[in-house]
């Protein structure tokens, strides 16, 4: 099974008015490539949608591996809610969040 009940961990770097999502994705064949976008959903939530597709320049086999992902998210720095797809199935996620202040250079994690 592709994905366990362990929901997907997702980094939240965050900025007045932008989210830098990055984190590590399981796909189920060797040549899935992945491609992710941000849609909004509502003012303050948003989907991240992940689509795999297959890349002709890899051997492909049934063999899960993962793909590094980095997205970025125009979206209100507090009060933002996020869910995600995999090939159009929702998936579980856990956003942790890294607020960083601009105005005093500091960090804060928030889960």
């Amino acid at each position: 099974m592709l994905f366990r009940s362990n929901p997907i961990l997702i980094r939240d770097d965050v900025y007045p008015g932008v989210h830098h999502l990055s984190g590590t994705m399981p796909v189920p064949l060797s040549c899935d490539d992945l491609a992710v976008h941000v849609v909004q959903v509502t003012q303050y939530s948003y989907r991240i949608v992940f689509e795999t597709w297959q890349n002709p320049a890899l051997t492909c086999y049934k063999a899960q591996t993962t793909r590094d992902f980095t997205v970025i998210a125009f979206a209100p720095t507090t009060g933002t809610a996020f869910a995600a797809t995999f090939d159009d199935k929702p998936i579980a996620v856990a956003v942790v969040q890294n607020v960083h202040d601009t105005d005093t250079n500091t960090n804060t994690s928030v889960r």
